[in-house]
């Protein structure tokens, strides 16, 4: 299993524990291992949806506009 994929696990583990905070921070760190992975919208959606249980909508909003960004041109 890749590191992208086990901190992606990580991730989700902290956030059924609660731990959205916690589970954020995995997330950035699995998105800068992402390289060379194949990786679904879903996934990049998690963070912004993170951002919003762990009480940070701004941020949240923040992401949801970078991912937005990021594919605005692939069509």
């Amino acid at each position: 299993m890749s590191l992208y994929r086990k901190l992606l696990k990580e991730a989700t583990v902290l956030k059924r524990a609660k731990k959205f905070n916690e589970a954020c921070l995995k997330l950035q760190e699995a998105y800068s291992h992402c390289e060379g992975e194949y990786w679904t919208i879903g996934e990049k959606l998690r963070l912004p949806a993170y951002l919003e249980l762990a009480g940070r909508p701004s941020e949240a909003l923040e992401a949801y506009y970078k991912l937005l960004g990021e594919y605005r041109n692939i069509r």
